[in-house]
């Protein structure tokens, strides 16, 4: 049964405007600006060459640019900023390291660089990790990491399961390489419990942004890491992020790993 807990909430709670919130208000500024003058000067004038609009059907669309941009700037000041004050676990991203839970705990962005196409060159990317060390010295020594899609592939087509350490669950085995020093002792200590608590969260984890994320695990430690994200995407994204319920998630996940259950 999974276990219930709490979440505590993650350092640095503080809410604050993103550089995308300040550039929505930009643009809702600039479409109030513009609409006004259109309502002004009773003229809407649109691609070079085109016949403008005038009289009553400009001032149309004047107001309409007018209601947009007041309608876009209320979502910002008052609407987006009060959803996240009631969800209590939208935070301002920034790398941190503490002990939550009893486990020390790191978060931190990376940045990386992506190429397209191979045509050289690439696209700026970030990726969020939180990293949570296990504390238990005597689990046996095995890594766990989630299979990308051509792994995926090559499990479905056979030559991926090769040296593999297998748990009998369909899914489990499908999407993740498990590898160890002892083969006997790592099949024994994923028993039944732990391999479904890894298989709901490969499932249904509380993404920080997006569902891009996957988890990792050795006998030391818990990665999970999410991306990539476009250096737009941390511009223009309006809220910040959870990391309460995610780390909540992969306390409950650590507690099991380190329990000293060994077989079902």
């Amino acid at each position: 049964m999974k276990r219930k807990r709490p979440p505590k909430p993650s350092p640095h709670p503080d809410l604050k405007y993103t550089g995308s919130a300040y550039g929505w208000m930009f643009l809702a500024a600039m479409l109030i600006l513009l609409g006004v003058s259109i309502v002004r000067d009773g003229e809407f004038k649109g691609r070079s060459g085109s016949t403008p609009i005038k009289g009553e059907a400009a001032k149309t669309i004047g107001w309409c640019f007018v209601g947009y941009g007041s309608y876009l700037g209320y979502i910002i000041l008052y609407r987006a900023r009060k959803t996240e004050l009631a969800q209590k676990d939208f935070h301002e991203l920034k790398p941190f390291r503490d002990s939550i839970n009893g486990y020390d705990t790191e978060f931190k962005i990376t940045w990386d660089t992506y190429s397209r196409g191979g045509h050289g060159g690439g696209v700026p990317v970030f990726y969020y990790k939180t990293q949570m060390q296990l504390k238990n010295p005597a689990l046996p020594v095995f890594s766990i990491s989630r299979r990308d899609k051509l792994g995926l592939l090559f499990w479905y087509l056979g030559p991926g399961r090769i040296g593999d350490i297998l748990t009998g669950s369909a899914y489990f085995d499908a999407r993740y390489k498990v590898k160890g020093s002892n083969k006997t002792e790592v099949q024994a200590f994923l028993t039944q419990e732990r391999v479904e608590a890894l298989s709901n969260f490969d499932r249904d984890y509380p993404p920080i942004l997006t569902k891009n994320g996957w988890l990792s695990l050795t006998n030391k430690k818990l990665l999970y890491t999410e991306g990539p994200y476009s250096k737009e995407e941390k511009l223009f994204t309006m809220h910040r992020g959870r990391l309460g319920l995610l780390i909540s998630e992969m306390t409950t996940l650590a507690e099991l790993i380190d329990s000293k259950e060994k077989s079902v």
